[in-house]
């Protein structure tokens, strides 16, 4: 059983004893696992969703939207399905649930709701490209794992609000990022936050893993490859300005360490950096049109 340092042990406290926590819907839990299921089909997809009019009807809209472009419309489930695939109605419905999951009402001011989902679309968009361009033999979902790296973020401006706010001061006061500001005034940082809200939900460990250790995934200690892939899809989308904060500067992107850990599980071992970063531009364009037609009214 892992130790946790005094601070975290009383967030996890205090997490626990939230009385209107949100959890995960159970469609998208279910979803999920027809997802990552080799046996799992579209009819079992299909009966699952049913049971949820909400989310079908948030599916059939983004089906419907200028993203898609389709010439007809989108009327039934069943259509969808056939229209777009398994593998993207699995996207929607992760993509759907979590966003419904905390709502915009309850965040402090200063938390900027669009911004916070575009950024975490991107990243997720950018770890599954990474993924699938390298064929890399991932352990986990990257895609969920980028959509949830910075929920810590959502939890603390929704269920601490003092603390948030000071850490929100602090960073624009001394132009720090608002990890560096977190650590100073709470002592823990969104990542292990929302670390511990993964553990609430029950999440997979590869998912609780991701979200702690993705700005630094030398501190992991098992899922390497995964949080290599979340971090450097973060850092590509805080560097292209698709990010919520403004923050510090980083070193350049194309020069992190982490690139020799995705480098070392492809064959051949050969890998233009530059050219990987580049491939992301249409990536991140298409993420910013897919949280737009989730998000418009």
């Amino acid at each position: 059983m892992q130790t946790l340092a005094p601070v975290e042990s009383l967030f996890k406290t205090r997490i626990e004893c939230i009385a209107d926590l949100p959890v995960l819907p159970q469609v998208h839990m279910q979803a999920m696992s027809i997802a990552t299921d080799p046996n799992g089909n579209a009819y079992q997809l299909q009966e699952v969703l049913r049971h949820d009019p909400a989310l079908t009807a948030m599916i059939l809209k983004v089906a419907n939207s200028a993203y898609y472009g389709f010439s007809r419309k989108i009327e039934t489930l069943r259509t969808a399905l056939v229209m777009l695939g398994t593998s993207e109605i699995i996207r929607l419905v992760s993509t759907t649930a979590l966003i419904s999951t905390f709502k915009e009402n309850k965040l402090h001011s200063k938390f900027d709701f669009y911004k916070f989902w575009e950024h975490s679309v991107a990243v997720a968009e950018v770890s599954s490209h990474f993924s699938k361009e390298l064929n890399l033999p991932v352990s986990g979902d990257v895609y969920t794992g980028g959509l949830l790296h910075d929920v810590g973020s959502l939890l603390l401006a929704s269920y601490f609000q003092p603390e948030y706010e000071m850490a929100y001061d602090l960073a624009e006061e001394r132009s720090l990022s608002m990890r560096e500001a977190e650590d100073f005034t709470l002592g823990i940082d969104h990542a292990s936050v929302g670390s511990l809200l993964a553990q609430q939900w029950n999440l997979p460990d590869s998912l609780s893993t991701i979200v702690r250790n993705h700005h630094d995934p030398t501190k992991a200690k098992s899922h390497f490859l995964a949080i290599s892939i979340v971090y450097l899809a973060n850092r590509i989308c805080n560097h292209k300005e698709l990010r919520q904060f403004p923050g510090n500067t980083e070193r350049p992107v194309e020069f992190d360490p982490a690139w020799r850990v995705l480098a070392s599980r492809i064959l051949p071992q050969k890998m233009d950096v530059r050219e990987m970063i580049s491939s992301t531009e249409p990536v991140l364009d298409r993420a910013k049109e897919f949280i737009s037609s989730m998000l418009s009214n």
